[in-house]
């Protein structure tokens, strides 16, 4: 999951960070897309998930493009890499933080913020204005009640697309209790958020969701679509033999609006 909106604790970190967490919907406008060429790009991990960034990225071309990976093989199917680094992501991190100082943001970042939040307002506000319980407010909302100490898991197809799109992956801590990461004290926590992809996309999810609950010992809520739980259900019959805090939600979605 993104980082969606991570609300920082101190105004100097907000000043000097810039997170553009709803780039997905940003690009679904087509002038937006002409405008947004960035000319250096530090990907961390061998694989967007986003078609649309890795799209943006191949037509604009950057000048260099850096994968940072811990393993050696290679994943460039645009054939657009110009730098890559074999490392882990700490390892990384640690000689970024040695030799680079915190710059004020430019005004290409602080535009991108500015649309960034107004792409979130929009969509706040479609979701509290409609009182349907649509499939996006289902993610929003099921994603704004969980605690820190809970655990998302999240069947395969539009399920995971809508938390991905809609979802906040960031909860409040207890009070009294901070994290300490970008070099300050932020009180937010990251959600856990789970996945399983079956055999069929479908296969076992159900099942998958109440082994996780029972082997982590957690609090599992757990967001799936009515095909993937019909096709499942005998995984239900796992629970009478394990005491574990778990909690189904079954989405209705539309035939052929699986993908």
């Amino acid at each position: 999951m993104r980082l969606r909106k991570l609300p920082f604790a101190t105004a100097e970190s907000e000043f000097s960070l810039c997170f553009i967490d709803l780039l997905d919907h940003i690009l679904l406008g087509n002038s937006v897309k002409n405008w947004v060429s960035p000319d250096v790009v530090v990907q961390v991990g061998s694989k967007l998930t986003s078609k649309r960034v890795a799209q943006l990225l191949e037509d604009c071309a950057p000048h260099a493009y850096i994968m940072v990976q811990n393993h050696p093989y290679r994943h460039d199917p645009s054939h657009i890499l110009t730098h890559r680094i074999q490392a882990s992501v700490v390892d990384f991190a640690v000689i970024i933080r040695e030799f680079c100082t915190p710059k004020e943001m430019g005004s290409w970042c602080k535009w991108l913020q500015v649309l960034n939040n107004m792409v979130e307002w929009e969509i706040s506000f479609q979701l509290n204005a409609d009182p349907l319980l649509t499939e996006p407010y289902v993610s929003r909302a099921v994603s704004q009640s969980l605690f820190p100490e809970s655990v998302w898991f999240l069947g395969n197809s539009m399920a995971i697309r809508d938390a991905d799109m809609y979802g906040l992956s960031w909860s409040k801590l207890p009070v009294g209790l901070t994290i300490d990461g970008l070099g300050t004290a932020i009180p937010f926590s990251g959600l856990r958020v789970v996945g399983n992809r079956g055999a069929s996309g479908i296969d076992g999810v159900l099942s998958t969701a109440i082994g996780y609950a029972t082997g982590s010992n957690q609090r599992v809520v757990f967001m799936v679509g009515d095909i993937s739980f019909i096709h499942d259900t005998n995984g239900l019959t796992l629970l009478r033999a394990r005491a574990t805090s778990y909690y189904c939600f079954g989405r209705k979605q539309p035939w052929g609006c699986n993908f």
